[in-house]
């Protein structure tokens, strides 16, 4: 419960400082209470304030808000740009290599047995798509990945 409090006190500090002087401003002129059909014009100006000052109170923590809510998509879309420019360079690296790989099994082919570069083939293939969805990715998500953490990531056929 004070966990609570204290989170919405942090979010809205302006409303509940705008809260505190409108009860203030209204409870210090009880005068202007009455209830007849015409208040006076003067007994209405402590509500007027008092509401006045919640309004504004109000727009500064939902202006608040709405900063902290874009930078926050700012901070998420940049780490999704650091990851996509990695990405695609380990793609490309990874690529190298696997071009070279493969290079390597034609020159192998009359010396393996067929089985192993048809695996050969299907574990390249694999890691392609794995790399190529890693790219591709639309946010960051973390997952265990054996005592460490690494991006999560789904394939297009899963």
């Amino acid at each position: 419960m004070v966990r609570l409090a204290v989170r919405l006190v942090n979010r809205g500090w302006a409303t509940v400082i705008a809260i505190a002087v409108g009860i203030a401003l209204l409870v210090s002129d009880f005068g202007w209470i009455e209830f007849t059909l015409e208040p006076r014009s003067s007994a209405v100006r402590p509500a007027l304030l008092a509401g006045c000052i919640l309004i504004a109170g109000l727009a500064m923590d939902w202006s608040r808000a709405w900063r902290r809510r874009r930078q926050l998509e700012r901070i998420e879309e940049a780490k999704l740009r650091a990851l996509r420019v990695t990405m695609r360079t380990v793609q490309h690296v990874v690529n190298t290599f696997l071009n070279d790989l493969i290079l390597l099994e034609v020159e192998a082919a009359n010396i393996l047995p067929q089985e192993m570069l048809d695996r050969l083939d299907d574990r390249v293939q694999e890691i392609a798509e794995q790399l190529k969805a890693l790219g591709d990715v639309k946010s960051v998500r973390e997952k265990p990945l054996g005592g460490e953490w690494g991006v999560d990531y789904v394939l297009r056929d899963e």
